[in-house]
């Protein structure tokens, strides 16, 4: 009897808690291993953010060596980490600006963005603006999944009843 209760625990534990870390760095990178151009990787990321209504996709994230970030054309959903397919499509687009730092979340690596200003650059598409308010705000500090990769991928996790990136890749010198 007991032994049937600890599987159907381990069971439902492994349900329940459906986070992978295979995809992500388990090992602190480099600085230098982060540093550069990244834009938005249309063969991950594009056909997701078309279903949720985004239209512009040049989103891109530049990490300099002396700590500091730029974004520009991020969509919202980064921002704001929510699947618009499954929760109100706001759109819209941010541009961002900070310093980051490598940290480590859990068992994995990921790069903290600490946002000094955050602007939204293109109008959301939705009229109510006490949604635009609260929800949509732009949080002050922002994690960024490190994948694994050559180079190494940076992922916003976006929450749809379970995690999953918007993916970014390291642009070619």
């Amino acid at each position: 009897m007991t032994r049937a209760l600890l599987s159907l625990l381990v069971l439902l534990c492994v349900a329940v808690c459906r986070y992978n870390p295979a995809g992500y760095l388990q090992e602190a990178p480099a600085a230098t291993e982060i540093v550069g151009n990244y834009h938005l990787d249309l063969d991950k990321s594009q056909e997701r953010l078309r279903r949720m209504g985004y239209k512009n996709f040049t989103g891109q994230i530049t990490l300099g060596s002396d700590g500091s970030f730029t974004a520009s054309s991020l969509p919202a959903c980064c921002v704001h980490g929510w699947d618009e397919s499954t929760y109100p499509f706001s759109g819209g687009h941010y541009s961002l600006s900070g310093t980051w730092k490598i940290a480590k979340s859990s068992a994995v690596y990921v790069v903290s963005l600490t946002l000094s200003l955050a602007t939204m650059t293109e109008p959301p598409l939705i009229s109510d603006a006490s949604v635009l308010k609260e929800d949509r705000k732009a949080p002050g500090e922002l994690q960024l999944h490190l994948i694994k990769g050559n180079p190494l991928l940076l992922g916003f996790s976006i929450f749809n009843g379970d995690f999953d990136d918007v993916v970014f890749s390291k642009s070619k010198k």
